[in-house]
């Protein structure tokens, strides 16, 4: 049986600003570890000046192609933001053919800010796939951007989405926007921070129950992650609520770092 070549896109700086560390960290192994997937980690930053770099590296399961940009030679040529973004993605898609010798697989992104990477990979026969790791732009309450920078960051968002074949979502609130705005995409969810890996416990569970105040019969649900609404924290509270309703031996610990009354 064939491979299926799946190029998955690491943008710098996003990953630090909305904490995509952690999908990343797991979802990498897990796609490395099957034989019917080719993958290569495709990961594009910005220098000062100096021409199109890449470097490809052969890693024990996969392969990494760091792609590097002059930004400020681009803008230099006073080219606008939109010719920019879609110059830079027919450049990527480009040098992945000729590097890779590749001219058919799934482009796996994790930013509708990829948009124009989305339409340049449709239109070199690549198949697209998205992780929606934020609200979509018209969930967004907070007047961060200006009227005109919203109606771009919207254009931007309803390109991608049109081009996409499929996506997952992190958090089932995403998941039913998604279902308003684009109702014919095919979605699949799959919540940030769950791993398959199942670690040896070192001591039995009723030992760690009492060195933490639990009682033998007590059921315990456990979340461990960033305290932030988008992780579906709201979710949980709401179906732990009513699933411990009438039960006196049900818990729930949560850890992780954010803003609990903000989740």
């Amino acid at each position: 049986m064939s491979s299926i070549n799946v190029f998955y896109f690491d943008s710098k700086g996003f990953s630090e600003a909305y904490g995509i560390g952690s999908y990343r960290k797991m979802l990498l192994p897990e796609l490395s570890k099957s034989r019917l997937i080719n993958l290569i980690h495709v990961r594009f930053s910005y220098r000062e000046r100096g021409n199109v770099q890449y470097e490809k590296r052969q890693m024990e399961n996969y392969s990494i192609l760091d792609i590097t940009f002059s930004y400020h030679d681009l803008q230099a040529h006073l080219l606008d933001e939109f010719y920019i973004d879609k110059l830079r993605s027919r450049i990527i898609v480009a040098i992945i053919t000729r590097v890779t010798g590749l001219n058919a697989g799934i482009f796996h992104l994790n930013s509708p800010t990829d948009y124009a990477l989305a339409l340049a990979a449709e239109e070199a026969g690549y198949k697209v796939v998205g992780t929606q790791h934020l609200p979509f732009t018209v969930d967004n309450k907070v007047d961060y951007f200006s009227e005109k920078n919203k109606r771009l960051l919207l254009e931007k968002e309803e390109v991608y989405l049109e081009r996409l074949s499929g996506m997952i979502c992190l958090c089932e609130q995403t998941r039913r926007r998604l279902s308003d705005i684009h109702p014919m995409l095919k979605s699949r969810l799959i919540f940030n921070g769950i791993t398959p890996v199942k670690k040896k416990v070192e001591f039995p569970r009723s030992i760690i129950k009492q060195q933490f105040g639990f009682g033998k019969k007590d059921m315990i649900f456990l979340f461990a992650g960033r305290l932030v609404r988008l992780k579906g924290v709201f979710e949980l509270i709401d179906a732990f609520i009513q699933f411990s309703k009438n039960k006196n031996n049900v818990k729930l610990i949560m850890a992780g770092g954010g803003d609990y009354d903000g989740a």
